[in-house]
């Protein structure tokens, strides 16, 4: 998980601390709602007041265009500095480098952003997918039958954990086979419906 104390670090070299008066702060997130960006939200803010450093906090809701409107309006409302999960990388691309030409300064977390005005904070995904592979490829059974659940197909980072996976298991182990791969869109609920439905189709999982 990303160090939120490194990167209130990052945000108080830049926003200023002592004497001098802290920049605008917004924190972007995704998806409120989504498991994994509500856990990094409620690390990201504990650690935000225990320093003292104000943040306003932004919720995509999964929306691109969402989100692509609440940077330009952080913009607009003399934000600083932008902590950003986008929604969808590529579409928020032209609204980040436009910010960043502003005098933003934008971090990226979590979900990468192909352009060299950010900073970047996030794991490598590859390796991610990497590891799940290299402990399934070494425990599986001999024709062992497995699923795949994902996030988004067009996000960058459940890309890269599924060729991973697919590298360091599936290519190398040709007797074990691939039943599905499916989109959960890193929500709880869908989770759990697509493993139903397979656990109902594929009893010998």
């Amino acid at each position: 998980m990303l160090s939120c104390m490194s990167l209130l670090l990052v945000i108080a070299s830049v926003a200023g601390c002592g004497s001098r008066e802290r920049e605008k702060v917004a924190y972007m997130m995704y998806d409120g709602s989504a498991v994994f960006s509500s856990a990094l939200l409620e690390d990201f803010d504990k650690v935000a007041r225990e320093n003292g450093q104000p943040v306003e906090y932004m919720d995509g809701q999964n929306d691109a265009e969402t989100q692509i409107a609440q940077l330009e309006q952080a913009v607009r409302d003399g934000v600083k500095i932008v902590v950003l999960q986008a929604v969808n990388e590529e579409a928020i691309l032209p609204a980040v480098e436009r910010a960043a030409d502003s005098g933003v300064f934008i971090i990226a977390i979590n979900r990468f952003i192909q352009s060299e005005k950010v900073a970047k904070v996030y794991p490598d995904e590859r390796q991610a997918g990497r590891l799940q592979a290299e402990y399934m490829e070494s425990n599986l059974p001999m024709g062992a039958c497995v699923v795949y659940l994902q996030g988004p197909f067009s996000q960058l980072g459940a890309q890269q954990r599924w060729e991973g996976f697919k590298e360091h298991c599936l290519d190398k182990r040709r007797d074990v086979h691939l039943l599905d791969r499916q989109d959960g869109d890193y929500k709880r609920e869908n989770g759990r419906r697509i493993m139903e439905e397979w656990l109902e189709k594929y009893p010998h999982i």
